[in-house]
């Protein structure tokens, strides 16, 4: 059964590739997920999932990926990793997974909500009592000298004290991109990882194009 975000990803993908520059985009976002372009442990952290790898993802879930990955090299969406005591378990071993987050580093404090997996929230909550120095691009690509690949000017921001959706193990890049639109944040900590990577919102949307 699709959900909200899965439905409103599948119809702003038809209209965003109907259009020329659109259609452009998505062509080379496609072709990024497939070649691999992008480092694992990056595109699980927006979306994750337990059957298909992102070359395989539905064309609404790849449009999803590639607007939270615009709204990030664009410096609309900040980001910063927080070390954990280990990856995460499965959903059903909630006290296992919350065990794990007790020792976050302050001002960090996590919560699994005992009914992960139903809430349409998420699978808990991350706050933050005090302000927090976190990652943003300055909208300005440089080459790497090392790469030889181009990569986002980066600079440390300040994002104030808040509260955010914490998303465990899988997830759609859609609910990733909705909740940066509605809850203007997102905590991931995707399986496979010991870290938790928590996106902000930092700057008002522009387009993908």
């Amino acid at each position: 059964m699709t959900t909200a975000h899965q439905e409103a990803a599948a119809s702003a993908v038809l209209d965003f590739a109907s259009d020329p520059a659109g259609a452009r985009a998505m062509r080379t976002y496609i072709a990024g997920l497939k070649a691999g372009q992008w480092p694992a442990a990056y595109v699980n952290a927006i979306g994750q999932d337990s059957l298909l790898d992102s070359s395989r993802w539905p064309m609404e879930q790849m449009y999803a990926f590639a607007r939270v990955h615009s709204m990030l090299m664009a410096g609309e969406i900040s980001q910063v990793q927080i070390s954990t005591a280990g990856q995460p378990a499965a959903d059903e071993n909630r006290s296992e997974n919350q065990r794990r987050l007790d020792d976050l580093l302050g001002p960090f404090v996590a919560t699994v909500d005992p009914g992960q997996g139903t809430d349409v929230i998420g699978d808990g909550w991350l706050e933050w009592t005090e302000p927090i120095q976190v990652e943003q691009s300055m909208g300005v690509p440089y080459i790497d000298l090392a790469t030889g690949e181009e990569a986002p000017l980066l600079k440390v921001a300040t994002a104030p004290p808040g509260r955010v959706p914490l998303e465990i193990g899988t997830t759609h890049a859609s609910k990733t991109f909705e909740h940066l639109m509605r809850m203007r944040g997102v905590a991931r900590w995707p399986y496979g990882s010991d870290r938790i990577r928590l996106f902000v919102r930092t700057r008002a949307r522009r387009s993908l194009t």
